[in-house]
């Protein structure tokens, strides 16, 4: 008999307030920032080459643009490649899937010629987007960076540093800080000062932060933080009347497979990037055109005897 488990699946979100999800196109800074998510930096570009997304530059660019482009357009191209072969799937098979010839996928791809249009096209065949593409290609998907247990012991201890990290993590200036939180400027220097001896920001003339560690930080699964702080974090959140505070909320069960439990937790995977993705995305705008949102997904065997009444045989 094919086994099955009873699985309790629990997605909760709260709704995150996204600029141009209302089908607007993306600002200048935010074509930028997911430019950063790919791994090209502001200062490679011209404005000609966020238009197509520094695939197909169609402007003249100065030489050190074109190079960069070029280089991360390889880079993303190699990307598409690699997830091509994990697949098992074959120009041939792609060329079908595109309505192409076999000849022209072979094309497109040795003189890396992708339009924009064309290579979400092959990212919908690889039930991907853009967005994943750009993290294949950059790498991330290699495994997430943690800060070190002393760092986050730090954090742990003291719950003003740990919450001015989180502020200049997302993207908040000092000036914003001071006008939105009761601290003085010299208390919101120390704690600026104690996370640069942290080694987590760099601290520079007139309070300019530069983040030292990488966007893609995460905490640890079992370190100092999630230890403090995690389990009155979380009960506090889920406690909340989501649909008063403008939230969302669904809790669900079902028998599912083992490979269906897999094909879940992959998409509960991607769900938690794309968050992050569009946090980093968001953080170019101003502080009062943005809120803090939490999102939990969980998901895990449950039993529900104590709901239905009927208990298992021991």
């Amino acid at each position: 008999m094919a086994l099955s488990w009873s699985w309790g699946i629990a997605l909760f979100a709260v709704t995150h307030m996204v600029c141009g999800s209302d089908g607007a196109f993306f600002t200048q800074k935010q074509c930028y920032a997911i430019l950063r998510l790919i791994g090209i930096e502001k200062q490679y570009l011209s404005p000609s080459s966020v238009l197509p997304l520094a695939l197909q530059p169609v402007d003249p660019a100065p030489k050190l643009t074109a190079m960069a482009t070029k280089t991360h357009a390889t880079t993303l191209i190699r990307a598409l490649k690699a997830t091509l072969k994990s697949r098992g799937i074959t120009y041939q098979e792609l060329a079908v899937r595109l309505r192409l010839s076999h000849a022209s996928v072979k094309r497109l791809f040795a003189e890396e010629s992708f339009s924009l249009k064309r290579v979400e096209e092959v990212c919908a065949v690889l039930e991907m987007d853009f967005f994943d593409l750009a993290r294949i290609a950059r790498g991330a998907s290699a495994g997430t960076e943690e800060m070190t247990t002393a760092q986050e012991q730090a954090l742990a201890d003291d719950a003003r540093l740990l919450g001015m990290f989180y502020l200049v993590f997302n993207e908040w200036t000092v000036e914003a800080i001071l006008e939105r939180y009761a601290l003085t400027a010299v208390e919101c220097t120390g704690l600026l000062l104690q996370l640069d001896r942290l080694r987590l920001i760099e601290l520079g003339v007139n309070n300019t932060v530069r983040l030292r560690v990488p966007k893609t930080i995460r905490l640890q699964r079992d370190g100092p933080i999630r230890r403090v702080h995690g389990r009155a974090v979380v009960a506090d959140f889920l406690q909340a009347d989501f649909a008063a505070m403008g939230g969302y909320f669904r809790f669900e069960f079902r028998d599912l497979s083992r490979a269906s439990v897999a094909h879940i937790e992959r998409k509960l995977e991607r769900l938690t990037h794309e968050f992050h993705e569009l946090a980093e995305l968001d953080g170019y705008l101003p502080p009062d055109q943005r809120q803090t949102v939490g999102m939990a997904v969980g998901i895990r065997p449950w039993r529900m005897s104590w709901v239905t009444g009927l208990k298992e045989r021991a």
